[in-house]
């Protein structure tokens, strides 16, 4: 793996980057299911103040969601 980067070498060494880029990916995975799913890519509003808005609104839709998801595997059907 290479990895380039801009940030100071005596700050940061090989694992800390790999680190961090891996929660980086995580996180881009994240907005590209919340793209997906809850169309957060359409954005409609040209005010920043609208757009932080309903940016702020759909992340707190998406963290209701997924707080609601952990509880589905409780009334998933019981085997046999």
């Amino acid at each position: 793996m290479l990895l380039l980067t801009s940030l100071p070498q005596e700050h940061f060494d090989t694992a800390s980057l790999a680190a961090l880029y891996r929660l980086r990916w995580q996180i881009e995975l994240v907005f590209k299911r919340l793209n997906s799913i809850l169309h957060m890519d359409r954005l409609l509003a040209k005010d920043p103040h609208l757009v932080k808005s309903w940016l702020l609104a759909h992340l707190i839709r998406a963290l209701l969601i997924e707080r609601k998801s952990e509880d589905l595997p409780a009334f998933a059907p019981q085997e046999g």
